[in-house]
């Protein structure tokens, strides 16, 4: 199954710059209200634009990232 969060690169064939937060929350596999909760706490950052909040996916990959990072960490 393919990642809902694509390369940046591929903006200009379809991909998304920007998620909502029910959109982040479903590319991370999370509730939204949970999504909410890592914005607030600074650990996904996100844009307004308007009144919305946004994610840039990016950010989604980082904080991913920085699970993934911590997985190890507490393995060794």
């Amino acid at each position: 199954m393919e990642s809902p969060i694509k390369e940046t690169q591929d903006f200009s064939q379809g991909g998304k710059l920007l998620f909502s937060i029910k959109e982040g929350a479903d590319a991370l596999g999370i509730g939204i209200t949970l999504m909410r909760q890592l914005i607030a706490g600074g650990a996904v950052q996100s844009v307004h634009v308007g009144g919305r909040h946004l994610i840039p996916t990016k950010n989604l990959r980082d904080y991913a990232a920085s699970l993934q990072g911590g997985a190890q960490d507490e393995a060794n």
